[in-house]
């Protein structure tokens, strides 16, 4: 008879990997099946070239409802300000809600951080003003 297989190690575990609860634990049955679990966010980025589209650019404008830690750590932002971060890229972020401090948004590679506020069109005017590069 063969060998007795291995416990898994329990970082290892199916139910142990970051995103195995997504979809109601369909992450999860995928994963004890042998499939891998990617963070949509990274699948997004690289089926849109994220980064050769952010190092044509002259600034990267991303817009999300609320800047916060959970966004600057994981979220739109921190991808958008990853892809700048080779490039040199200047990184805008637009938002409802602005919840993270100079500090925070400036340690996680953002430039520049715009409440939008009830006029979001005029705010998205003057932000636009500012970040133009001069001829």
């Amino acid at each position: 008879l063969g060998a007795p297989s291995r416990p898994a190690s329990p970082a290892r575990l199916p139910a142990r990997l970051p995103g195995s609860a997504s979809g109601g634990g369909v992450a999860f049955a995928i994963a004890t099946l042998g499939g891998r679990i990617l963070p949509a966010l990274r699948v997004v980025a690289d089926a849109v070239d994220l980064g050769g589209r952010v190092a044509a650019a002259d600034v990267a404008v991303a817009v999300v409802p609320v800047l916060d830690g959970d966004q600057l750590a994981a979220g739109l932002v921190a991808m958008v300000a990853e892809a700048a971060a080779a490039t040199g890229v200047p990184v805008v972020v637009l938002t409802a809600d602005l919840q993270a401090g100079r500090r925070e948004w400036s340690a996680a590679g953002v430039s520049g951080a715009y409440p939008l506020g009830a006029a979001p069109a005029a705010a998205v005017a003057r932000i636009a003003h500012t970040w133009t590069p001069m001829p």
